[in-house]
């Protein structure tokens, strides 16, 4: 594979990733319930009936104070992994090879991943709750992420 095949297939790579980041925080569905219209994400509840949707926080899921600050860091990891994976991709694009950024980059990976495992871990297993796909798009934009870093730093 040539140079700038793998120079671009690493952009899509890390934007790809960043993207994971951004829907599986701010839209993604964490957790949700069969019967009902509620979904559970880092950033709260949501209740949709007829179009209409409400945040509706996290006092009725009875999670401890710590699963909420978890919720509030796995939020906050997602952002700043996506941001440093658009650096990732805008510098890889540009011709340069951003080793900094590359190193800051798998760090974010890794502190993103731990605290949506806390996220995950703390949930109070409420009845008829499912894990759903937020969850698998955080983790499997974590994995991308670490890929396109490694694949940075291995190159010439």
């Amino acid at each position: 594979m040539s140079p700038r095949v793998s120079r671009w297939s690493n952009v899509v790579i890390a934007l790809a990733s960043g993207l994971g980041f951004a829907i599986s925080v701010y839209g993604g569905r964490w957790w949700s319930f069969a019967d009902s219209a509620v979904s559970v994400g880092p950033l709260g509840s949501q209740r949709c009936f007829s179009g209409s949707c409400s945040k509706i926080g996290f006092a009725w899921v009875g999670g401890s104070a710590r699963f909420e600050r978890f919720a509030t860091a796995t939020w906050a990891a997602g952002l700043l992994a996506m941001l440093l994976l658009l650096f990732l991709g805008g510098a890889t694009a540009a011709g340069r090879r951003p080793k900094l950024v590359a190193k800051s980059t798998l760090v974010g990976m890794v502190c993103a991943a731990a605290s949506g495992i806390g996220f995950i871990a703390l949930w109070p297993g409420m009845q008829g709750a499912a894990l759903d796909r937020g969850a698998v798009l955080y983790f499997v934009a974590a994995a991308l992420g670490a890929i396109a870093a490694i694949r940075t730093l291995r190159s010439n």
